[in-house]
This record gives structure tokens, sequence and C-alpha cells, in this order.
């Protein structure tokens, strides 16, 4: 089913063991054969802690979130991933983009 990339912002994004992680603010694109990558996350203050992502005392944090990890698209995002998959997840991106 297609989407248009406009109506993704905005929509909330819930983990696997049913966590609102945040909503949906932007979208990264592979501009060589023009895939979606990830969704921009502008994280929930309650959730940023529990899926380590860190976040400014006046601005929210965001984080990349792979497609892959998506189960479904609907008025929500809803993730295949519970939020400890998802910081496990996030950690080992960390780690791999440092060790470039």
């Amino acid at each position: 089913m297609a989407q248009e990339l406009g109506n993704i912002r905005g929509r909330k994004v819930i983990s696997a063991d049913a966590l609102e992680i945040g909503e949906v603010v932007d979208i990264v694109v592979e501009t060589v054969a023009w895939r979606v990558e990830s969704l921009q996350v502008k994280v929930r203050k309650d959730a940023a802690e529990k899926i380590g992502v860190s976040r400014g005392v006046l601005r929210g944090g965001t984080f990349n979130l792979p497609v892959e990890l998506i189960q479904s698209v609907g008025d929500s995002i809803v993730l295949s991933a519970s939020s400890t998959e998802l910081r496990n997840s996030l950690v080992q991106a960390k780690h791999a983009a440092a060790g470039k």
C-alpha cells in the first residue's frame, strides 16, 4: 500500500510492547535508489530514557528509526520491536557509526 510522505509526518510511533515512542517529524531518503531508509522520530520525554535517546533541556531528542523495524503503518506506526529491542538497535547503530 502506498502512502504519501507528507501524510506520515505527525503520526505516533508505538513499540511492540505498546510504549508510545514519539512522532514522525521527517523522512530520510537514500537518493541513489530513491528508497526510504528511516523515519526521523521526535521522542517523548517519558520514552527517551527507556530507549536511550538523549534530550536537551529545551528541546526534544530525535533519532532515525530504520524502516526495517516498522510492522505496520496506519493511523499510527507500529513497530515490530519492543522498546528494549529498539534501544539495543539504536546502541548498535551508534557503535557502528562510531567505528566508521
